[in-house]
């Protein structure tokens, strides 16, 4: 499963993938607004260690959280793969 995250580049001035989050299995993903006002995503799957068969996640219903910060994407607890 994929998940992209497209953002207008004012220098540009073209939409592309800003972020992309991958996941073996499924992945999905939920806009959150904490309860100071910041926007985040909300990333839920199965995780699988580096050593998990594709039968078995290391936790069957993970979440991580998605948010842009300093100039950058991060993801915690980093349970997917992201690429930006």
């Amino acid at each position: 499963a994929t998940i992209t995250v497209f953002a207008y580049n004012p220098k540009t001035h073209k939409v592309g993938a800003s972020a992309t989050v991958t996941n073996g299995c499924d992945l999905s993903a939920k806009i959150v607004k904490s309860a100071a006002g910041a926007y985040s995503i909300a990333l839920t799957g199965p995780y699988y260690s580096p050593t998990a068969a594709m039968c078995c996640p290391t936790k069957n219903k993970a979440v991580a959280t998605l948010r842009y910060k300093n100039g950058k994407w991060v993801e915690y607890p980093k349970y997917f793969k992201l690429t930006q």
